[in-house]
């Protein structure tokens, strides 16, 4: 939903079938560096570089010299004094 607020329960788990893990060192001049990391958490010391670019307000994209992509949204939370109670406030 771009450009629209999206409100996602604190307690809700983001769940894969299959992933791999990569360590992503996002740096000045839009450079990225990242290793794969293998079972345990162990990660390679072949450094994989790339860049980034941000989205609007709402993303990051990242993409790696080895054809990996990468897409994370930022997330932003409503500060309590604001608003207790978000989805109630919206609906008034």
């Amino acid at each position: 939903m771009p450009n629209k607020v999206q409100l996602i329960n604190k307690g809700y788990s983001f769940e894969f079938d299959k992933f791999d893990v990569y360590r992503l060192n996002v740096m000045d001049n839009y450079k990225v560096e990242a290793v794969l990391c293998k079972d345990g958490g162990k990660c390679s010391t072949e450094m994989i570089k790339g860049h980034w670019t941000a989205i609007y307000d709402q993303a990051i994209n990242i993409e790696l010299d080895n054809g990996m992509r990468f897409l994370a949204n930022f997330r932003y939370d409503i500060k309590p004094e604001i608003s207790k109670d978000p989805l109630a406030d919206a609906l008034s």
